[in-house]
């Protein structure tokens, strides 16, 4: 959800979806998301920033960097 400046994170179980985890996105506006082997990267496009979180069992364990970059608009 864009407004809340957040990554949820759900677990899935059969049909059933519920959610797991809801992680601060380290900046504001959060606009792409990747999962690169066991990090997610998360490109933050107002505060023009990038969170790189280390994953654990699928779930966000903590931040591990965060990186100035103007127009953070896709993590590609």
């Amino acid at each position: 959800m864009r407004e809340e400046n957040a990554i949820s994170t759900f677990e899935i179980s059969g049909e059933e979806l519920t959610l797991a985890q809801k992680t601060d996105c380290g900046g504001d506006s959060p606009r792409d998301f990747n999962i690169v082997d066991k990090h997610l990267i998360v490109c933050n496009e107002k505060s023009g920033n990038v969170s790189v979180f280390s994953m654990r069992n699928g779930l966000v364990d903590h931040r591990v960097e965060k990186i100035s970059i103007k127009n953070a608009l896709s993590c590609v």
